[in-house]
């Protein structure tokens, strides 16, 4: 213990000493306890086992332990559980048995106490005259405080085949959990995770662990031996060319699983992010986009605007978006009442939603984006292997993404097909009693508002209206969760009247299945429908948020409205396009949701005449470019400062695109003529330091007559010395139409080094034309 009680020789012993002397070893006990065996909650004993009766149980004694205090019991107890006994035939429940630490006093003993007493002392002139003396006299009290469990149970929702077992209140540890049916007790299941664990198992599983680890370190000596043999082999017996093969081919693979190359006598870069780029070096001035590419020599950023915010063709521009108009209509309409049913109740959950945005959509223009092979990576969909996908500097959390891509060699479209996805999660918290009703979407509308009828209800109510996907056996996700209105008391309209949910901006629905979840506070009564009349949907009850049972016998009424649009052709005039010398390039990043069969496409005036984007295309075997123009000058951005910019949004009455402007991002810019890139610091183990190295790239768009590329190596203190290439190799990629070369640069150095970067040098003669560097291998020779 931590403190102890020191007494002298002859020294009197007060109360303060003798409640030292039991509280100091309790106190040291219970730290030792929480420091080195048991630091959490847990139990060790209390088996429970069935008496004969079948609805009550026996838990023998044992022991709690709770923050390094001990609470014991040391007979067994009996408990009945024929409160928790299913009425209804077929049900059962589990019902969780729990307990909690409680301190008390002990029983009353009697113990002799020397007190001062008075006594007669009559003298002759005082016969009633007394004196005190001492003598011990007998007195009742507690004498011990006892730390004993409580024991309490806690019910779980009734069903046929109930999924698991409830939760047990904050603060109290989980014993067993007790199967309960009309027949009584079924099973018990002892709580393995809440159980102390013993030393003694501990020991010999610690023991069996060392053993086993012994023989994979033998196991492992043996591999590295083995491993060792067969270096020896393959330098001995496989062809140069081939290893080296092998190692850019690995060296790939690891790239594009986010494996590292520090170690490595090989390594690679797709350049598909700048996490292997040199950025905040001096010297470095390129670009990092699915290859490397030319640094702008201009450019100019800002939001998507339109140009007349105010056009009666348009809605919810405020809100970021380019919205054609459209009117209110009825789309599924269930409101045949025949009933009600309370929204409200006693079990009030927290919701956890996670509310999507609107896809991004990426449109890119001009001599500057030519195809890079990359793109087989974006459309693999992983990404780097742990859920986040970067693009054109915006970061989107994505588990599974799927793309739909439309490029020619002057433009260049990503399309995210899932019309919401989770980019930026929005979390939202609502408190309250949870229900669900689920319908089914038939046709692609755009959702303004849904419309729910209500009998009744209790002053200051509230209802928090959630629209969410539905998972494939008809329970809500919240994970996609499209919109969420929440409407007060006030709010609220006597049925047959509805009270209708606002979207603040219509929610696009695909064809298929989604629920409405409502979050209600206080009492409210919503109007139902038979269950016959709404059979593509259905009510369901949770008690914990988890869990959802169906209702057969009714369903709330509802009304899903639908947006007719007033026209199915819509040109919105947006801000012009400025850049001071010239454009030559440009890319939109904006919220988009086009749906199937409709079109948004992005227009600028050229010669009078509107062009849209997508078909400003051409034959590159055909081009002239001088001075930055072309033998077609007229038919793409050929350089003049200032541009009419719009987009035309195209569909029917039912389904139109919608364009978000918020946060959206519009580039112009113009190409430099040189780039310069370094790579990160490349590291490899000092048993493989390198005398000769090989980097290969692949080069896209190269046009022989204008462009140049280098390729250096820096090494040595500070990375100051610059290696230039013995040799440099250049030949066409095997299977490429495109005119791709592969470039391949061999450097031998005086002294073994064990770090350094490499760079590359670019340079055009012209600005319109342009190449990129897709990917790098770098290999040791020896």
């Amino acid at each position: 213990m931590f403190e102890r009680v020191v007494i002298d020789d002859a020294q009197e012993i007060t109360d303060l000493d003798a409640q030292r002397l039991g509280t100091y070893p309790q106190a040291g006990i219970a730290l030792t306890t929480e420091d080195l065996l048991i630091a959490g909650r847990f139990y060790k004993g209390f088996t429970v086992s069935a008496n004969a009766d079948n609805i009550s149980v026996t838990i023998a004694p044992g022991r709690l332990y709770d923050g390094g205090e001990q609470f014991a019991s040391t007979t067994d107890e009996n408990h009945s559980l024929s409160t928790f006994i299913p009425i209804s035939a077929g049900k059962r429940r589990y019902v969780t048995l729990y307990a909690t630490g409680t301190e008390e006093n002990g029983p009353a003993e009697s113990r002799l106490y020397l007190r001062e007493i008075v006594v007669p002392a009559p003298t002759d002139q005082d016969p009633e005259a007394t004196t005190t003396t001492t003598q011990q006299v007998p007195e009742t009290g507690v004498r011990t405080r006892v730390r004993r469990p409580t024991m309490g149970f806690q019910p779980g929702p009734e069903a046929v085949a109930p999924t698991g077992a409830p939760a047990v209140p904050a603060g109290t540890v989980a014993i067993a959990d007790i199967l309960v049916g009309t027949a009584g007790v079924e099973s018990i299941a002892m709580r393995a995770e809440t159980r102390a664990p013993d030393l003694e198992q501990v020991s010999g599983r610690f023991t069996e662990m060392s053993a086993r680890f012994d023989l994979v370190d033998q196991a492992l000596a043996g591999i590295r031996q083995d491993m060792a043999a067969l270096e020896g082999k393959i330098t001995a017996n496989a062809p140069l060319d081939m290893v080296s093969q092998l190692a850019g081919d690995v060296a790939l693979l690891k790239d594009d699983l986010s494996v590292s190359d520090a170690g490595a006598p090989y390594g690679a870069d797709r350049f598909l992010d700048t996490g292997e780029s040199q950025t905040g070096h001096v010297d470095f001035d390129a670009n990092v986009e699915e290859g490397i590419r030319f640094p702008h020599a201009n450019f100019w950023r800002g939001p998507l605007a339109a140009l007349y915010p105010n056009d009666t063709n348009l809605r919810h521009v405020q809100d970021g978006f380019l919205f054609p108009n459209y009117h209110v209509v009825d789309g599924l309409v269930v409101d045949r009442l025949s009933g009600e049913t309370p929204l409200g109740g006693v079990t009030y959950q927290t919701l956890e939603l996670r509310e999507q945005v609107m896809s991004r959509q990426v449109t890119r223009y001009g001599d500057y984006f030519t195809v890079c092979t990359n793109s087989s990576w974006w459309r693999s969909g992983r990404y780097n292997g742990a859920g986040t996908f970067r693009r054109a500097g915006e970061t989107y959390e994505a588990h599974r993404v799927r793309h739909k891509r439309y490029r020619v060699r002057r433009v260049w479209t990503d399309l995210e097909q899932v019309p919401y996805t989770t980019y930026v999660p929005v979390d939202r918290t609502f408190q309250g009693v949870i229900k669900s009703q689920s319908f089914t979407q038939s046709q692609a509308r755009w959702v303004p508002g849904i419309r729910l009828f209500f009998n009744r209800w209790s002053e200051g109510a509230q209802v928090a209206l959630a629209l969410c996907r539905a998972k494939p056996n008809g329970d809500p996700d919240f994970d996609q969760t499209l919109a969420t209105v929440t409407l007060t008391s006030d709010d609220f309209k006597v049925a047959p009247a509805s009270t209708r949910f606002p979207f603040p901006v219509p929610v696009f629905l695909e064809p298929g299945f989604y629920c409405l979840v409502p979050v209600t506070t206080g009492e409210v009564y919503a109007g139902t429908v038979d269950g016959s009349d709404h059979l593509s949907g259905t009510l369901s009850d949770t008690t914990d948020g988890i869990t959802f049972l169906p209702n057969l016998m009714r369903d709330l009424a509802v009304v899903v409205e639908h947006s007719k649009f007033n026209v199915t052709r819509l040109q919105v005039p947006l801000e012009g396009l400025n850049l001071d010398g010239g454009i030559h390039n440009m890319a939109v990043i904006s919220g988009a949701v086009i749906p199937e069969n409709t079109s948004a496409t992005f227009q600028v005036r050229i010669g009078g005449a509107w062009r849209p984007l997508a078909t400003l295309t051409h034959n590159p075997s055909e081009e002239t470019l001088e001075a930055g123009l072309t033998s077609q000058g007229e038919s793409w951005l050929n350089g003049d400062p200032f541009y009419d910019f719009a987009v035309e949004l195209t569909g029917t009455e039912w389904v139109m695109p919608v364009i978000g402007t918020a946060d959206s991002e519009l580039t112009l810019f113009r190409a430099d003529t040189a780039f310069v890139h370094l790579s990160d610091e490349q590291i490899v183990e000092p048993a493989d330091a390198i005398t000769s190295l090989r980097v290969t790239s692949t080069v896209a768009a190269w046009d022989a007559a204008r462009h140049t590329l280098t390729c250096t190596i820096l090494h040595g203190a500070g990375f100051a010395t610059e290696e230039a290439a013995d040799t440099t190799v250049t030949k066409p990629v095997v299977g490429r139409i495109d005119g791709a070369l592969k470039m391949i640069w061999t450097f031998t150095f005086a002294a073994p080094i064990e770090t350094f970067m490499i760079k590359f040098a670019g340079a055009t003669s012209n600005d319109r034309v342009t190449f990129h560097v897709e990917e790098r291998i770098h290999e040791r020779l020896s």
